[in-house]
């Protein structure tokens, strides 16, 4: 596996090598621990489910916002983003499907 791969020295190996290496394990092994606690956490709110839209992406924000504690972190800042909204033909049509969109998410 790749931590297996990147978690060891040999003979050729150098600084650069060993601290990529490194890194990446470190990245691998964080990312599965945040993505733990994301995966546990429990909102109060409901949100739609379906794809990777503004509503799922809501909900994954609370669930980092609700668990700070457990990352270890005194505030978040989380951007989040919608695009479709540079409409040049059917408008109105395209507008009000954004809005919908927006509107279920909040």
């Amino acid at each position: 596996t790749i931590l297996s791969l990147n978690n060891s020295s040999s003979l050729h190996s150098n600084v650069f090598g060993e601290t990529w290496s490194s890194t990446a394990h470190q990245s691998l092994l964080e990312n599965e621990k945040l993505y733990d606690i994301i995966e546990n956490a429990e909102t109060e709110t409901h949100f739609p489910d379906g794809g990777f839209n503004v509503a799922a992406k809501l909900k994954m924000a609370s669930k980092i916002i609700l668990q700070h504690k457990k990352r270890g972190a005194d505030r978040d800042v989380i951007h989040l983003k919608m695009s479709g909204w540079d409409t040049h033909s059917n408008m109105q049509d395209r507008f009000g499907k954004l809005l919908d969109e927006l509107n279920t998410g909040l």
